[in-house]
Order: structure tokens, then sequence, then C-alpha cells
């Protein structure tokens, strides 16, 4: 039997499967470094989500990968913005795949207080696994985080 609360925010089966193409699609052009293209079917499939958006399950993935992309774009404040966006969204707010691509954007927009917020929150919701792959530039805010929780577990 389907779940009346989940049933409630998901969007009819044929605009989610458009907008999962779409999404599909916009990842297509990411993984080619194509962002400016992939942030056009990004946005296409989020203007699609009807109002108010926030209220449909879709809405986090669109605004996840907007923000994303953004992020490999080099355009900071864009991706924060999208990125808190999604937060506010349906089933998102503990979600550390998004308080990790925020924690990431915070440090490119120099955020450095709010990077280790959304990193904190990232490795508490994902566990250390959801930073291990992450570039060295970012170990300067993740390594005292982990030391902290291992502390705290220990004492």
């Amino acid at each position: 039997m389907p779940d009346p609360i989940e049933e409630e925010h998901s969007l009819p089966e044929q605009l989610h499967c458009a907008i999962l193409r779409q999404c599909h699609q916009g990842y297509q052009l990411y993984d080619q470094g194509n962002y400016k293209q992939a942030l056009l079917v990004f946005y296409k499939a989020w203007i699609s989500i009807p109002k108010p958006q926030a209220k449909w399950q879709e809405s986090t993935w669109v605004l996840t990968a907007l923000g994303d992309a953004y992020l490999k774009k080099g355009d900071y404040a864009a991706a924060c913005e999208a990125l808190r966006t999604a937060l506010r969204c349906h089933l998102a707010l503990d979600n550390p795949v998004i308080h990790l691509k925020l924690a990431q954007s915070y440090v490119g927009a120099r955020k450095h207080d709010l990077a280790k917020e959304h990193f904190m929150k990232a490795i508490s919701g994902g566990g250390c696994e959801i930073v291990s792959a992450l570039p060295a530039k970012y170990n300067s805010y993740i390594e005292p985080l982990i030391q902290q929780l291992e502390t705290e577990n220990n004492g």
C-alpha cells in the first residue's frame, strides 16, 4: 500500500518521469564538464515543478543538481543559494550529501564558519566516509571535526 504522506509529496508519474529524464540529461552534460548547459537543463526541470516547489520531493534533487553544477562552475554564491533552498525541501533537512555540497560551496565563498557547520552536519549524518574522497584542500576543515567527534564518542 502506498504511503499517503509520500504520495502527497510526489508529483504525478508523467511529470516525475519528465523531471527525472531532465536531471539525467543534465548530469550527462555535467559529467562532460559542460556545466553551463547542465544548469540550463536543471533549471528547465526546476521551472516545471508546480509551486510551492519545496513541497515536492523532486525539488530536492533538482536544487541539489543546480547547486552541484554551480559549485563545479565556481559560482559559489549561486551554489549556496540553491543548496540552502534544497535543505528546505521535503525530506531534505538532514541530507548529508546536500550539507557536504553546501560546505564545499561555503569554502569557495570563504564563509569558513558556515563551511565547518555544514561539514559537521554532513559527517554526523553520513559518517566519515562521506568526506573520505574529498580533495586535500578540505582537510583543514574536516580533520578537526573528525577529531572532535572521536573525542566526544570516546569521552
